[in-house]
């Protein structure tokens, strides 16, 4: 329940013309995949919350965490995102 208290935001997937944009820079072992981070990147997503170690692959472009380990990081509040941009 706790990791439902957290702000989030579900986003569509991309355009077909979108996807091909960030295509070259995802490389997983499991192509159905790709489309989950091209949406994160596109949409400047924090990280992706998943079990799936093969997002593992790709946290050079974006952090994937556990549920688990998502819930210990430190929480950025309203007053650090207007600081920050």
């Amino acid at each position: 329940m706790t990791l439902f208290e957290i702000p989030l935001t579900v986003l569509p997937y991309l355009k077909r013309t979108e996807r091909s944009l960030w295509r070259h820079r995802i490389r997983l072992r499991d192509s159905s995949d790709e489309p989950h981070v091209g949406v994160a990147l596109a949409h400047g997503c924090e990280a992706i919350i998943t079990y799936d170690q093969h997002f593992q692959d790709v946290a050079e472009l974006i952090p994937a965490y556990t549920p688990e380990e998502f819930l210990v990081l430190p929480r950025r509040t309203e007053e650090d995102h207007d600081i920050e941009g």
